[in-house]
């Protein structure tokens, strides 16, 4: 073969290779291109959030209201993460210091006791000799009137002056002795209104120490799924730990309803509103989606832990349908809120977006039209990839969307 054949055979299988490079890429570009129809509807903001499982209706268990004692020492507890029945052992508390106080109350209720029946029968025996000296006032008064009552004329003089003057100090001693006797009733009504509250008084403490000797032993008021509550600092409680009265020790937790105490970022809390739905899906289980609502939202911002600085709102999500086979209190949840807009809006991909001298235009098929044009559009806001449209398309339109290849070469 001469050399011009081999340079004109060389020559068409280039321009046969060049051929087949460009039908190929004439086809992989309309396998790339992608059209998107316009539509006018609610925009959903998926907002992500974090947060975890807690029953809806939970009995909270700590130490016992014993008045006077604010430091208990745990004896026992119920394990963590077993069920429960009504009238179960959950807690008890170490009772020595009550018990050695209600020996002394006992000791000094016994004494009270027998001091006030001493008592009584001394006041009785006061208040009959304070009778009896009235009984023997009456009878000397009587027999000196039975001395006056004789004829004048059998009566001396003398004699009869001085029976006169017996009857009237008989007359002042009865009516004496009668105040000596109202004296010692009203005395002895004091003394034994005294004793009295004393004994009552013994009485009340013993009977607030033997219930609250019976308090520190905690059980169950319903059943329910055991849950231990750590401390501040994350500790939870356990035999022989002192604790603080007041403080919160065990949850006895509902399964049947569940909710998730859930974290939202400050940048995403202002789309968040009470009402809206949600996703929610456990870290254990990704597989299975649960919905719910918003129920509550938190009033302040606060910071989201000791190492993380960053601002959250709280909220509690109520679950439509809660599993108590797979759910626990505790276990770590993801989230997304789903926040519409309040009017239906347009939205279109990013990737449709390009600048023509420095305004978003988009390439539109306009129904009813068999080409293609460009279209500038004034834009409502950007969300993730995602943009909403003011003006410049109207429902039904079809936009393209830039492959990744043109993105980046619109980028370069």
């Amino acid at each position: 073969m001469t050399r011009g054949a081999r340079i004109a055979l060389a020559a068409a299988l280039g321009l046969a290779v060049l051929a087949v490079a460009w039908g190929a890429g004439r086809r992989l570009a309309r396998a790339e291109e992608r059209w998107v129809e316009v539509r006018r509807e609610p925009f959903v903001r998926r907002l992500p959030a974090s947060g975890e499982l807690e029953s809806a209706d939970a009995v909270i268990v700590g130490c016992p209201q014993i008045p006077g004692m604010w430091e208990f020492t745990i004896t026992s507890i119920v394990d963590e993460g077993v069920f429960v029945d009504e009238g179960d052992p959950l807690l008890s508390f170490d009772g020595r210091r009550i018990s050695e106080r209600l020996e002394v109350k006992r000791s000094e209720l016994d004494t009270s006791r027998r001091e006030l029946d001493r008592t009584r029968l001394e006041l009785a025996d006061q208040i009959d000799a304070r009778r009896l000296e009235v009984a023997e006032a009456r009878a000397e008064k009587a027999r000196i009137e039975r001395q006056l009552d004789v004829p004048a004329h059998l009566a001396a003089g003398l004699e009869t002056e001085k029976l006169r003057l017996d009857a009237r100090l008989a007359a002042t001693r009865l009516e004496l002795a009668t105040r000596a006797v109202e004296l010692a009733r009203r005395l002895a009504a004091m003394r034994l209104e005294s004793a009295e509250r004393a004994v009552a008084e013994l009485e009340r403490e013993v009977d607030r120490l033997e219930k609250g000797l019976a308090r520190l032993r905690v059980v169950a008021e319903r059943p329910g799924y055991v849950v231990h509550i750590p401390d501040w600092r994350g500790n939870k409680p356990q035999v022989g730990q002192s604790v603080w009265r007041g403080r919160p020790l065990i949850e006895l937790a509902d399964l049947s309803r569940m909710q998730v105490a859930a974290e939202i970022a400050e940048a995403d809390a202002r789309w968040v509103r009470e009402g809206q739905r949600a996703e929610v899906r456990l870290d254990a289980a990704p597989e299975r989606l649960f919905t719910g609502r918003v129920r509550r939202l938190g009033r302040l911002f606060r910071t989201r832990s000791r190492d993380d600085p960053s601002k959250v709102l709280d909220a509690i999500v109520d679950l439509d349908e809660p599993d108590p086979e797979l759910m626990r209190p505790g276990m770590a949840v993801s989230l997304e809120i789903l926040a519409p807009t309040p009017e239906p809006v347009i939205e279109i991909p990013e990737a449709a977006l390009h600048r023509v001298d420095g305004r978003e235009t988009v390439t539109v098929r306009r129904r009813g039209h068999a080409g293609a044009e460009s279209v500038t559009v004034t834009l409502a806001g950007r969300w993730r990839g995602t943009v909403l449209v003011a003006s410049g398309l109207e429902p039904g339109d079809r936009v393209r969307v830039a492959t990744r290849r043109e993105a980046g070469d619109g980028a370069r």
